[in-house]
């Protein structure tokens, strides 16, 4: 794993630190989420689609934000119940995310090598049934 700094023309200069991983195995990727449509309030059963996910995970996050007032946010993270090289099966607690809600995700997984794999957008709605907008 390295850190990446990047030096714009204009003198401006970014680090990400960790943000390059050299692997022998290829990057996770991820294909679909279903549902796509969580519920504010309760537990929510995912299951992500893909390949490369590997043997094991270590983490998958929801990092959420509210389009109508950016000041609303929230960081999730799942419990992973199982992992094959292309399916994962999670659950995002989202019992302290209270309605009324209307959230965006983007949703990071982490497999045991540190690669990663993001998937936009997963939203949060306020009841099951209702309206997430």
């Amino acid at each position: 794993m390295y850190d990446v700094f990047v030096i714009n023309p204009s003198g401006d200069v970014g680090f990400l630190p960790g943000g390059f991983i050299v692997s022998a195995n290829q990057m996770p990727s991820i294909s679909s989420i279903t549902p796509d449509l969580l519920t504010a309030g309760t537990q929510n059963t995912v299951t992500l689609t893909g390949s490369n996910f590997g043997a094991s995970a270590t983490s998958l996050v929801a990092n959420c934000i509210n389009f109508y007032n950016s000041s609303i946010t929230a960081t999730i993270s799942a419990v992973i119940n199982t992992v094959t090289a292309t399916s994962v099966g999670a659950q995002f607690d989202l019992s302290s995310i209270a309605p009324p809600s209307s959230l965006s995700c983007v949703v990071t997984f982490t497999n045991s090598e540190g690669l990663k794999a993001k998937f936009s957008t997963v939203r949060v709605q306020s009841t099951a049934g209702g309206a997430g907008w």
